[in-house]
């Protein structure tokens, strides 16, 4: 962990969930919110913990001139430059962007590198990530399919 003193870590408030597919599988955001706080501080017990409901698209990046870095996901780093754009509106020096990939399930990720040198997991196989997006739709197949009389 990079923070040496402070954390602020936005968590998706209900409201901004709506229209997630498989919203009904989401822990309530109080849950969610615990399980991050016991989490960080399974890793750092001295750091200062600000958790923050995002109830819009920057979260408190926007407005906490503190906040000095984004980790964010490959699926996200698209929607971040406007995220700097806004702190410049609101006379604010730009975050940096610390981007992570996204895990690959091991029977994947295993394919190894193309002839360029390129990961096959990471261009072929990127439908197959590991997300909290697939893992609400295969929980939901199971449900489905556990409903389903067996023959």
């Amino acid at each position: 962990m990079a923070a040496t003193k402070r954390v602020v870590c936005g968590i998706s408030a209900d409201a901004l969930l709506v229209n997630k597919k498989y919203k009904e599988l989401i822990e309530p955001y109080r849950t969610r919110e615990l399980n991050v706080l016991l989490f960080l501080r399974k890793i750092r017990k001295d750091l200062i913990v600000e958790l923050d409901p995002i109830v819009d698209r920057y979260g408190p990046t926007a407005v906490d001139a503190s906040i000095e870095a984004l980790v964010l996901s490959q699926e996200t780093l698209h929607g971040s430059e406007s995220l700097n754009v806004r702190r410049s509106e609101n006379n604010m020096r730009p975050m940096h962007m610390l981007t992570i990939d996204m895990l690959i399930p091991p029977e994947v990720a295993g394919d190894g590198p193309d002839s360029h040198g390129t990961s096959i997991a990471s261009t072929e196989f990127m439908d197959r990530r590991i997300s909290s997006s697939a893992i609400r739709a295969a929980l939901a197949e199971r449900q489905r399919a556990g409903s389903r009389p067996t023959v």
